[in-house]
């Protein structure tokens, strides 16, 4: 599958900042798109350490919307599906990890990770203490991975 995208797909994935939350136009603008060919359009999945993960609120979400959606898109990058982990694994190395966080103790299970990448998919879902806990997991030591939240 050919992706291309919109112009404002392109200033919310091209933007450096920290944080940057995709504002929404309606249903159907391509947020979720973003957020998953992110890492591939800023070339993060070339680096064996990258690390990214995509939350959604809820499991049937991932189950349901997520795991399609990265399948038609990462799977022709020669990308392999990790169901047990349910996670992404590019030909580098690097990894996309799909995730959700139903309660807010669920943040817990990730607290021992470094992720470069953070993307809440449906920001307005989450509690906001999910939201500050996890960021704190956003962080890096590579000058070409950087650290970023991207948020719909």
């Amino acid at each position: 599958m050919t992706w291309e995208p919109t112009r404002k797909q392109l200033e919310f994935i091209n933007s450096d900042n920290f944080e940057k939350h995709f504002e929404s136009v309606g249903v159907a603008d391509g947020k979720t798109e973003a957020l998953i060919m992110l890492p591939i359009y800023r070339g993060f999945i070339k680096h064996v350490e990258f690390r990214g993960i995509i939350l959604r609120r809820y499991y049937h979400s991932v189950q349901d919307e997520t795991i399609p959606r990265t399948t038609l898109l990462y799977l022709p990058l020669g990308a392999i599906y990790n169901r047990d982990k349910v996670s992404w694994r590019f030909p580098s190395g690097a990894v996309v990890h799909l995730g959700y966080l139903t309660h807010i103790e669920d943040v817990n299970k990730y607290v021992s990770t470094r992720f470069h990448y953070i993307a809440f998919d449906n920001l307005k879902e989450f509690h906001r203490e999910q939201y500050r806990r996890m960021i704190q997991l956003c962080r890096t030591l590579n000058e070409n991975l950087p650290s970023m939240v991207r948020t719909t």
